[in-house]
């Protein structure tokens, strides 16, 4: 359920994206793109090994998917990623559902020599907070951020706790498994969802996206938690 509401706003931001509705206005311009949910797959390379991923839910941009292979595209095993990903903690037991692979994959995903993926999202329930995860070499990050904070008074939800991606820290190096790894140019933050155990949905909580989906705002408080 979480993915599936995660999947649903960003659907529906990528659909007024398209038809060009011009929701937040200025300095904002229009992204056109396709929104994948957890049965698309991607494989890359990083410090070393192949990994094949499937993500919550993801976006990429038009232009992107426009040079993917017909070919590649019918496979599960795209090896252009997404600009824009998003996951979610599992509950259950699993090695793939504990935090440390979790935050590993999003480094993963981020990780490249190329720029391909740019930001995304770790929603953790469980861990009773969100990560946001960044390429800290992505141009005008903070130009953006200043733009969303500009326009803030013209959107709904002016008594919610508004999330930027700003004051992130440099992950570095990472010991997974007793191997050390180095992320140089992926940064993070952790921010407290601050839930009771019995909340049912998310906090009052937006959280202002960046690059390729600069202009999307995720709200927590829809995403159910059963």
């Amino acid at each position: 359920m979480q993915r599936s509401d995660f999947g649903r706003q960003l659907g529906n931001w990528n659909i007024k994206e398209n038809n060009n509705e011009d929701i937040q206005g200025p300095p904002f311009t229009h992204i056109i793109g396709s929104v994948f949910d957890v049965t698309s797959a991607y494989r890359f390379e990083i410090n070393g090994v192949t990994m094949k991923f499937h993500p919550s839910t993801a976006f990429m941009t038009e232009t992107r998917w426009a040079l993917v292979s017909e070919e590649m595209k019918d496979t599960m095993a795209n090896t252009t990623l997404p600009d824009f990903v998003v996951e979610v903690r599992p509950y259950g037991p699993g090695q793939t559902n504990q935090l440390d692979y979790l935050h590993r994959k999003m480094c993963q995903w981020m990780g490249t020599t190329d720029i391909q993926t740019q930001s995304g999202i770790l929603f953790d329930r469980l861990g009773n907070n969100v990560y946001l995860y960044c390429r800290n070499d992505l141009p005008n990050i903070q130009a953006q951020v200043d733009a969303q904070q500009a326009n803030l008074d013209r959107l709904p939800w002016q008594d919610y706790q508004h999330v930027y991606f700003q004051n992130l820290t440099p992950v570095g190096q990472i010991v997974y498994k007793g191997v050390q790894e180095n992320y140089p140019n992926v940064s993070y933050i952790q921010i407290p969802l601050n839930l009771e155990p019995t909340a049912k949905h998310g906090p009052n909580m937006i959280i202002h996206c960046i690059g390729a989906v600069n202009g999307l705002s995720l709200d927590l408080s829809t995403i159910p938690l059963d």
